[in-house]
């Protein structure tokens, strides 16, 4: 299971969750950029708040792992965790949750905790939630009790509804700096070249999802647009969110190419300099603002070809002059 094990970024929030906590906290909105152990931070927290000797001397900041409550939320079987994910295979048609799955969960949570005093809710992720689910979510916020707190994952806060942000406290979690996301990598990963060591070391977790092809085709369709074709299997949303890293980063590696002459990431850019005076900076810009929107998107199921077709689209029109 996904826990904190060398997640350095992440010791001071661990100190705050836990005063948090320690003021009865009902619903807490864990927020920021993905592939910096939300996840694990939220799995971390529901474990302290379920074992059965938390709150006993030495173990006042962490879970025991010894007792029984402990084990079974090691294999995910304890009775009081309730944990709604978009990535489960019973979401894997829409990839959203939709509100039936909101009413199983307020069912459940009406019963008593059959182990302990507390349950624990884990919302992965609450952009995820349909409208109507998000509104049943809000009731169920609206009414608290003293036995269930609910920890909420989001990647983008903006695009969560206000009255439930107002129902929360939401902590911001830092992302790591580069020399901590590059150790993180080293450390977890292998065989991942230096500038996709770059390019995740504010997100490490992500690089667990790195693909060579997918690497290789994505330069090879930004250094020749208009000869390759970005490839990608349509089925698998975290190869269009690699595609979409690099993009990032190459736009503005190329725009840095055209201001200073130089890279900050990719050596290839080098391949373009015959095109840089005539690149048009105003659809460098445009490309960039699509970029964006599909990042947005990414989590959502929609047509994946679609989105790299209006990519592709925008990014060959840098290259194309205007009479």
């Amino acid at each position: 299971m996904q826990m904190l094990v060398n997640y350095t970024w992440l010791q001071k929030t661990k100190h705050q969750l836990l005063d948090i906590i320690k003021r009865n906290a009902q619903a807490i909105m864990l927020y920021g950029h993905q592939g910096i152990g939300k996840k694990s931070l939220s799995l971390w927290l529901a474990k302290i708040l379920l074992c059965e000797n938390t709150n006993t001397a030495a173990n006042q900041d962490k879970s025991c792992n010894s007792c029984s409550a402990c084990h079974l939320f090691d294999i995910f079987q304890h009775p009081d965790l309730h944990i709604l994910d978009y990535k489960d295979e019973k979401f894997a048609d829409t990839n959203n949750i939709g509100i039936d799955n909101i009413h199983n969960l307020i069912s459940g949570l009406q019963q008593t905790p059959h182990m302990g005093k507390m349950q624990a809710v884990i919302i992965y992720t609450i952009e995820q939630l349909t409208i109507a689910a998000s509104n049943a979510l809000l009731k169920t916020l609206e009414e608290p009790n003293n036995k269930t707190i609910f920890i909420i994952i989001s990647h983008n806060i903006k695009k969560v509804m206000p009255t439930i942000l107002s129902r929360c406290i939401s902590i911001n979690i830092p992302h790591p700096d580069k020399h901590q996301g590059i150790e993180w990598i080293n450390q977890n990963s292998h065989n991942i070249p230096d500038t996709i060591k770059n390019l995740f070391a504010h997100k490490p977790l992500l690089s667990r999802n790195y693909d060579e092809n997918i690497y290789i085709n994505t330069i090879g369709f930004l250094t020749n647009p208009h000869i390759n074709e970005l490839k990608i299997d349509s089925k698998k949303t975290q190869q269009l969110s690699q595609i979409l890293n690099i993009f990032s980063y190459w736009l503005f590696d190329l725009l840095y190419y055209i201001y200073r002459g130089k890279t900050k990431y990719f050596s290839e850019i080098n391949l373009l300099k015959k095109y840089a005076a005539s690149l048009s900076i105003e659809k460098i810009y445009i490309c960039w603002q699509y970029l964006l929107e599909a990042g947005q998107y990414n989590n959502f199921n929609l047509n994946i070809k679609l989105i790299l077709s209006m990519l592709t689209h925008k990014y060959q029109d840098i290259f194309t002059i205007n009479d």
